[in-house]
């Protein structure tokens, strides 16, 4: 009997574009993630420019499984491959001269397939982005040096009636830091003060060459 273990991210890729579309057409999604409808061909065209785009990381939140509560049943690219998506997870890099290192980074998650929600994927998937954000040179600065994300710059904002994923990111560490705005949307940023429980965790993620689209 095979259960979910834990959450797999991958690169989004050309692949993935017809679901996510899909997902899409649902208002409550929309409303969830602040998105616009957009036709497929738009939803192409958006994947190609992301994957190039140095500021956005987009990620495919894939459930992975186990085999009598043992070891994950996945061993290969193509079993791997074969997995659902469910959902996805996002950071954007905000550039601001006026802010501290001059760079915040918003995250953004989200669980589509309703039958794999509170199931600890979002966790899984938030934080392996997390630390792979503060431990690879992901932020390109303007003289061409590279340096990782630091803790202080990660930031969510989240629609104050979204209480699933206020408790998600509370859970994770983030703190409400500003309170609802004209749009309904409170501020979260990642606390310092406290032990942060999946920094050390290790990282399960896999990327494709640009070749592959």
């Amino acid at each position: 009997m095979s259960s979910v273990r834990s959450s797999l991210c991958h690169t989004a890729r050309k692949k993935h574009v017809h679901r996510y579309h899909e997902w899409m057409k649902s208002p409550e999604l929309r409303e969830q993630t602040a998105s616009e409808p957009l036709t497929l061909a738009e939803e192409y065209d958006m994947q190609a420019k992301w994957r190039l785009d140095e500021d956005k990381l987009t990620f495919i939140i894939l459930p992975r499984l186990e085999i009598g509560a043992k070891e994950p049943c996945e061993t290969s690219v193509a079993q791997i491959d074969a997995l659902p998506m469910v959902g996805d997870v996002n950071i954007f890099l905000i550039r601001n001269e006026d802010i501290e290192n001059g760079v915040e980074i918003e995250v953004e998650v989200m669980i589509a397939e309703a039958a794999y929600r509170k199931r600890g994927l979002a966790y899984a998937a938030v934080s392996t982005l997390l630390r792979y954000a503060s431990s690879s040179e992901i932020i390109r600065d303007d003289d061409g040096s590279t340096r990782p994300a630091t803790l202080s710059m990660f930031v969510v904002r989240i629609g104050a009636s979204n209480l699933a994923s206020i408790g998600l990111f509370n859970k994770l560490g983030f703190v409400v830091t500003k309170p609802a705005n004209v749009f309904g949307e409170i501020e979260m940023r990642l606390g310092t003060d406290a032990p942060i429980p999946w920094l050390d965790a290790p990282i399960e993620f896999i990327d494709y060459p640009l070749e592959l689209e």
